[in-house]
């Protein structure tokens, strides 16, 4: 899974939870995400959330907006 682009507003870090992806990310909490939005970001770079074996799923995009 990727996450393609990306924007917050919130003035605080942002962890994301996504069903069906590791959470293998972790604040500085030690709480673990999908992922860690920087407060105040935008990124439109792709960034690589999970690999697994593409024959045993089935495809689906999440768009997200902050």
């Amino acid at each position: 899974m990727n996450m393609v682009s990306h924007k917050s507003t919130f003035p605080v870090d942002i962890g994301v939870k996504i069903t069906g992806v590791d959470s293998n990310t972790f604040s500085l909490t030690g709480e673990s995400y999908a992922a860690v939005l920087p407060a105040e970001s935008k990124s439109e770079t792709t960034r690589k959330l999970q690999s697994d074996d593409v024959a045993l799923g089935a495809f689906f995009e999440v768009r997200m907006s902050f």
